[in-house]
């Protein structure tokens, strides 16, 4: 993989309102590269019988250039006095890198199939927005959170597919998936040290359980499915837990063959949250451990759609 981020020119105004270029937040050239291996391998049991080992090596490149400059320029001053440009916190990032496994199995039977995944990976270089207790605002005489390298982390798992087939016109399938991602390390920051090694990375709950059905009959389609998210964490420090919600959602379809000149129609009808669940949606966690915003997840809806092929 390679990537050229262009350089930028920053700019200010004065008073009359004449733009001049600023040094402090002008970007020169930077370069991104990684070797990023693949490897698979699949063996065939029996022709109802397969398993399959993977590895691959993923990047996430420095994404947050908007956000950073702009906490730049509304604490410009705080990050003057500590000898800082924006160049000079773009100079220390490093790309995010993870190796990933992941070894399945997979079985299909005339009345059921099931496919487990196992999987475990190591992050490298993860980038987060922290605290940095040399750049205070003088407003808030707080630190000034910006993106940083946090550290490292680790992640294992398994999830669960699995389908049931009583009829040709039913389909039952649960699907249960099982995360432990952690910070590796406790991270530091000049003399302090946040205490958040081997807790839950903010946002990723533990446990999730999708399942429903699938039924057709005719040219009708209904298709209800429940989700189940665990409890998970806001912050890094692990003091702000975010409690389980359940939602159910309910999916109607009728298609209609040759209809107006279209080879095959459909109309639908999506209830989402159908019990107006009230739940924590997003998160924008901190990994600072000081603070997160919650948003409140999305209320009972009803979308109407139409659709056609030729």
């Amino acid at each position: 993989f390679y990537y050229e981020e262009p350089a930028s020119t920053g700019y200010t105004s004065d008073a009359t309102l004449n733009l001049k270029e600023d040094p402090d937040i002008s970007l020169k050239e930077t370069d991104y590269d990684e070797v990023l291996p693949t490897f698979g391998i699949g063996y065939e049991f029996t022709e109802n019988t397969k398993m399959y080992l993977n590895y691959g090596r993923n990047y996430m490149r420095p994404y947050a250039y908007v956000p950073i400059t702009n906490i730049y320029a509304m604490n410009k001053q705080a990050f003057k006095t500590a000898g800082m440009t924006l160049q000079d916190i773009f100079d220390d990032w490093e790309m995010e890198t993870s190796d990933n496994f992941d070894l399945s199995f997979r079985y299909s039977h005339k009345y059921f199939s099931i496919a487990p995944v196992f999987f475990y990976s190591e992050h490298k270089d993860l980038l987060a927005s922290i605290d940095d207790p040399g750049i205070i605002n003088p407003k808030t005489s707080k630190p000034v959170a910006y993106y940083q390298n946090v550290g490292d982390a680790t992640a294992y798992g398994f999830e669960l597919g699995l389908n049931l087939y009583p009829s040709k016109n039913l389909v039952f399938y649960f699907n249960p998936s099982y995360t432990d991602m952690s910070f590796d390390d406790n991270f530091k920051k000049g003399d302090k040290t946040l205490k958040i090694e081997d807790n839950q990375i903010p946002d990723t709950p533990k446990w999730i359980v999708k399942s429903g059905l699938i039924y057709t009959i005719n040219n009708f389609e209904i298709s209800p499915t429940f989700k189940w998210i665990g409890s998970r964490y806001g912050d890094a420090l692990n003091k702000e837990r975010i409690d389980d919600y359940a939602v159910v959602d309910l999916n109607l379809s009728y298609t209609i063959d040759d209809f107006w000149g279209l080879r095959e129609a459909k109309i639908g009808l999506e209830l989402s949250n159908l019990f107006d669940e009230r739940y924590v949606g997003a998160i924008e966690a901190s990994d600072t451990g000081t603070s997160a915003d919650y948003y409140a997840g999305f209320p009972f809806t009803a979308i109407f759609t139409v659709s056609g092929k030729f």
